[in-house]
């Protein structure tokens, strides 16, 4: 028994896929709403990072006043308090993580 296939015209293939367009459609709806649900559902978590790189100054000494290395230091570690002070990091939290899309304060990490 031998079964011979005819070449297929695209025409041809465009009345099967118009044919069995709801075969394509409803999976693609049904993924497409899967996705976004899960999306959706997602919590909101971002993360940052950031380099300070301090450079030795290339003004003359006349126009601007030598900095040691220690006030350097000094300048760096009161800038790490005030970045990393309750007082500037709560409405931080308050106002981007903790904030859901409603507005309302999520109570995730409670």
């Amino acid at each position: 028994m031998s079964v011979e296939f005819r070449q297929r015209t695209p025409g041809e293939y465009g009345k099967i896929v118009w044919k069995r367009k709801w075969l394509i459609i409803l999976p693609a709806i049904a993924v497409a709403a899967a996705v976004s649900w899960v999306v959706f559902r997602l919590p909101d978590l971002y993360e940052s990072s950031t380099l300070i790189v301090v450079k030795p100054s290339t003004l003359p000494n006349s126009v601007v006043p030598t900095i040691t290395e220690d006030s350097v230091t000094r300048q760096i570690n009161s800038i790490a308090q005030v970045v990393t002070s309750r007082s500037s990091l709560e409405p931080l939290i308050q106002n981007t993580i903790f904030t859901n899309r409603s507005g309302n304060a999520a109570n995730r990490w409670k």
